[in-house]
């Protein structure tokens, strides 16, 4: 063999030998992929309802003592409502304090989306010490910031005209004009 012929047989090899550790290289790539992107179903399921029994009651009566005038939005991370300014000392701590709860109902204007009223839905857990320090804690920052909460106890049924003259003395106690009449 004339050592043109040996050095094209080298390089043939050569060439073979890198064309098979590419294939073994993509084929290794393909398998991580799979296994990274799809192949674990995850864990989550869709709820069968946002609010429960008790608070899809309560609703149905805020939606009838509202009476179109605002918005009625539930489940609100209370960091949504409230702000801590950037630059307070602590920043973080202030955050975090508010950044896991929520406030059961919030009522907002229907032009800004402002928060106007927070609604808490108290059922028999806020008799709990550790629910009332933080149901403490929540109300002070909410007064401190100028935004009236109402409490609610958990009801069979509720009153929608008591229920509007709740929501006005609510937000007379901070000085805001009543903005809804008492239903007849």
């Amino acid at each position: 063999m004339t050592s043109l012929g040996m050095l094209v047989g080298m390089v043939m090899d050569r060439l073979v030998v890198y064309a098979l550790i590419a294939a073994v290289g993509l084929v290794i790539l393909v398998l991580l992929a799979r296994w990274l992107g799809g192949a674990e179903k995850l864990p989550y399921q869709g709820r069968s309802a946002l609010l429960s029994a008790s608070e899809r009651e309560f609703f149905r009566a805020l939606v009838k003592a509202v009476n179109g005038r605002w918005l009625i939005f539930a489940k609100v991370r209370i960091a949504d409502v409230l702000m801590v300014p950037r630059g307070t000392p602590k920043w973080l701590s202030w955050h975090s304090r508010i950044a896991q709860k929520h406030a059961d109902f919030v009522l907002c204007d229907l032009v800004t989306t402002r928060p106007l009223i927070i609604i808490e839905l108290d059922d028999p857990t806020h008799d709990r010490p550790d629910r009332q320090a933080r149901d403490q804690f929540v109300d002070q920052a909410y007064r401190h910031a100028g935004v009236p909460i109402l409490h609610a106890k958990t009801a069979r049924a509720y009153s929608v005209s008591s229920l509007a003259q709740q929501l006005t003395a609510a937000r007379a106690s901070v000085g805001q004009p009543p903005a809804l009449p008492v239903p007849g």
